[in-house]
């Protein structure tokens, strides 16, 4: 009996895979070479890479069920998922917050040990119905948390922003988490479960898949282009920020930049009052509880204050803000020890002689570079 060629479906499906295994290397290959600083979100693209990898090869190279390259094509693929799930997740929980949520972070580890499990059960035992059925259930509800957690955080940010980037991801967590929807639907009805006689992932698909697997392309090609037509977004920082002071363990302002933010009133500081001020309620903890105080965040109704303090010389870095999340934490932190040796030992000395003009030009473009998608204002405020 003459083997059965490969169909235009088939062809189809593999060649919109391998459009976004495409843009998936692209954007790694930017994350290298421009040393972007989210490790999160470019693990869980590298991650997810080998499962449509293997999906595309799939699409185009028979695997017998119950062969070796069944079995590994299954776990590769259900594991590479699963950490693509789990990392875009963490990822929306750090542009959101200084630590994930217990609750939610419980939640998706969980979900991500029950996969493994289950991907390993349904290699080996492709045909089982119950197997079968956690497997989707897992996946699919894997899916949807994570892409549903992306879809409010990403709609709260463009909230906020109303920035053509910000609307756009939302856009792609929108179409993602659509996508997903058709999955539980189909499912239960028993489409979808003709498990795999010659191929791993392109099986006999319903309506609702072909429009779901439509959905999830267009998602992810709109998500990917995002950052690779915008490298910098990746550091968008998705909060309103406002200010940033550089100030020795006196109180005395060295630096500050205000922050420009779209259709967000940047508030009236002044510097030296403000780094005067946190200093002076330092000193008198400290007096307090007889023994050295450093503050770290201060949390208000209206913004957040965070401070990071160098661990060599006694200088400080504040910046004030809508929210504490971690990359605010992390972007601050980068920036005080990327300032020049030379220019440290002028601010810390007593009377904190520093050659303004020199350091200025110095201090802006370390700033810039920790923050790369911020726009700051032209003078100090």
């Amino acid at each position: 009996m003459a083997e059965e060629g490969i169909s235009v479906g088939t062809l189809l499906l593999a060649a919109m895979t391998l459009a976004i295994v495409v843009l998936m290397a692209i954007f790694i290959y930017q994350t290298f070479r421009k040393n972007r600083k989210d490790h999160y979100l470019t693990f869980g693209l590298v991650m997810g890479l080998v499962p449509l990898t293997v999906m595309t090869l799939s699409g185009v190279i028979p695997m017998p069920e119950g062969s070796l390259a069944f079995i590994v094509g299954h776990i590769v693929g259900g594991i590479g998922f699963s950490f693509l799930f789990f990392f875009i997740y963490l990822h929306y929980e750090l542009v959101s917050r200084p630590v994930p949520h217990f609750l939610r972070f419980s939640i998706m580890s969980f979900l991500l040990g029950s996969r493994f499990v289950v991907v390993i059960f349904r290699s080996l035992f492709p045909t089982e119905q119950i197997i079968l059925l956690l497997y989707y259930v897992a996946f699919d509800t894997m899916r949807l948390f994570s892409f549903g957690f992306a879809c409010f955080i990403a709609w709260q940010m463009w909230k906020l922003t109303k920035e053509l980037e910000s609307g756009m991801e939302f856009l792609s967590t929108v179409l993602l988490v659509l996508s997903g929807f058709f999955g539980p639907f189909h499912r239960p009805l028993g489409i979808g479960y003709v498990a795999a006689d010659t191929k791993l992932f392109f099986v006999p698909l319903s309506g609702f898949l072909v429009f779901s697997y439509f959905l999830t392309v267009v998602g992810m090609v709109v998500f990917l282009m995002v950052f690779i037509i915008n490298p910098d977004y990746l550091y968008r920082l998705p909060v309103p920020l406002h200010h940033i002071i550089l100030y020795n363990e006196s109180g005395l302002t060295a630096y500050s930049r205000s922050i420009q933010s779209k259709g967000i009133e940047t508030p009236k500081i002044t510097d030296q009052l403000f780094s005067g001020a946190i200093t002076a309620i330092s000193s008198l903890l400290s007096e307090s509880v007889k023994t050295q105080v450093h503050m770290h965040v201060i949390e208000t109704n209206q913004m957040n204050v965070v401070i990071e303090h160098h661990p060599t010389y006694p200088v400080r870095a504040l910046i004030i803000g809508y929210r504490l999340t971690y990359f605010v934490r992390k972007s601050l932190k980068n920036f005080l020890l990327s300032i020049p040796q030379e220019i440290m030992e002028q601010l810390s000395s007593p009377g904190m002689i520093l050659d303004l003009d020199r350091a200025q030009p110095i201090l802006d473009r370390s700033l810039q570079q920790s923050f790369p998608y911020v726009e700051f204002s032209k003078k100090p405020f």
